[in-house]
């Protein structure tokens, strides 16, 4: 009985752990919610702590590892989010069976990091074996329940970007595409977590079509939603202005390739947002300047900045020293 009873103290101290790091990475404190389920997950792989039951061990374990992955990925430890994505995926095998079950959705967010993380190590062939099962099921079931909505286009989103990765295109459209129309259907209702995926997805969407005559439309759809929800984080404090430049280089391309007369502005446009946030030692900076060096080819100097994007540009830079000062 005793054995019991620190099993369930274990397990209950597991469970506000999870919810501790939820919170934080809510809050942007990675490190704070790697820490925070540090300590559940040592809880739980003490001796003892399976006694009050296996499977409720194994869901709070999962929870807990799905949540390390997220800090993980963002304090850029990829190697550990791989890890604990493969565990929680592992953890959650045959306790979570069905699209409604409450950890349903951790169990595909397990799926689904595990697929990307995979994708980024170029290890096509084991996202191809992973599959999709319990995304899929999560998927049935969220599909009748409005408010689960957003979380399910984000795993849509994420798991299309994976499949567009190793190649599978049409796999990957078609997850990206119904995303999108699952984040227009709810743009009045979108978190900032929501919007940032939102805008993940245009952006995956838009950089993996062709800019040709045909695709172009949709391109150039996908791009204006990565522009708009981009700029929109932008102007709320977020460190995205490299991401604004990039959506606002496809969105040119995609009027380049249907012949817009305002596809030049757009790229000159594009570069004045560059380069009020120019850093010398950014990678991603330098990439961006080629990109639209390229594409620009001696173009646009006698073009004048939009005065939208200067008006963005300003604000965008108080919100930066604000937060610096």
């Amino acid at each position: 009985m005793n054995v019991i009873h620190f099993g369930r103290d274990r397990l209950a101290a597991a469970r506000e752990a999870a919810g501790r790091a939820a919170e934080l990475l809510e809050d942007g404190d990675y490190e704070g919610a790697r820490r925070a389920a540090d300590l559940g997950i040592g809880l739980l792989e003490e001796p003892g702590a399976e006694e009050a039951g296996a499977d409720a061990h194994r869901r709070e374990l999962g929870r807990l590892l799905v949540r390390r992955v997220f800090a993980r990925f963002s304090l850029s430890d990829l190697d550990g989010a791989a890890e604990d994505a493969r565990r929680a995926h592992a953890a959650l095998d045959g306790v979570v069976r069905t699209g409604d079950d409450p950890d349903a959705y951790d169990a595909a967010d397990a799926q689904v990091w595990l697929a990307g993380l995979l994708a980024a190590a170029g290890r096509d062939d084991e996202v191809r074996a992973l599959g999709c099962d319990r995304l899929d099921r999560y998927r049935a079931a969220a599909l009748t329940t409005p408010e689960e909505a957003p979380r399910l286009a984000g795993l849509l989103g994420r798991y299309g970007g994976a499949m567009l990765a190793i190649g599978e295109y049409a796999r990957g459209h078609e997850r990206v595409r119904e995303a999108l129309e699952i984040y227009r259907a709810h743009a009045g209702g979108l978190s900032a977590e929501d919007m940032a995926l939102f805008a993940n997805a245009a952006t995956t969407l838009a950089e993996s079509l062709d800019p040709g005559p045909e695709t172009a439309p949709e391109m150039l759809a996908a791009a204006e939603d990565a522009v708009a929800y981009w700029s929109h984080l932008a102007g709320r404090g977020a460190p995205v202005i490299d991401w604004v430049v990039y959506a606002m280089y496809l969105r040119g391309m995609g009027l380049g390739a249907l012949d817009h007369p305002e596809a030049v502005q757009a790229l000159v446009d594009a570069r004045f947002v560059l380069f009020s946030f120019y850093e010398e030692d950014s990678q991603d900076a330098e990439k961006l300047a080629g990109l639209l060096t390229r594409a620009l080819d001696g173009r646009g100097e006698d073009h004048y900045i939009s005065r939208d994007v200067a008006v963005a540009v300003g604000r965008w830079m108080r919100i930066r020293r604000d937060a610096e000062s």
